[in-house]
């Protein structure tokens, strides 16, 4: 049997408790992230909402690095910490920044 979707389940529900309290918080998180070409930065965001798209969980967030808003997979981060820093910027509405910022868009 392969418990591996098991135990990846069990860090994508702590990942999420982690999201949403800093979201509520509007506190920033740090987080290693793997992209499609298999290439690791290491990102500071400031989290915005959570969502669930073509079968996975990814967060919507405003990067530090790229300076602009981005989606991340959860499955491709790895070392999830709140950075204990508040957010620097005024947000609109989650509503509002998902609809602007459409997931096919700015997914990587």
């Amino acid at each position: 049997m392969d418990f591996g979707v098991l135990r990846e389940a069990e860090d994508i529900n702590g990942m999420l408790r982690l999201l949403e309290k800093a979201i509520s918080d509007q506190m920033k998180v740090s987080f290693y992230y793997t992209n499609a070409q298999n290439a690791e930065t290491v990102r500071t965001v400031e989290p915005i909402a959570l969502t669930y798209k073509w079968h996975a969980w990814y967060v919507f967030a405003f990067c530090e690095t790229r300076e602009e808003y981005r989606y991340f997979k959860l499955i491709r981060m790895r070392h999830l910490n709140e950075a204990r820093l508040p957010f620097l910027r005024d947000h609109e509405h989650s509503d509002i920044l998902l609809e602007k910022y459409g997931a096919v868009q700015k997914i990587y």
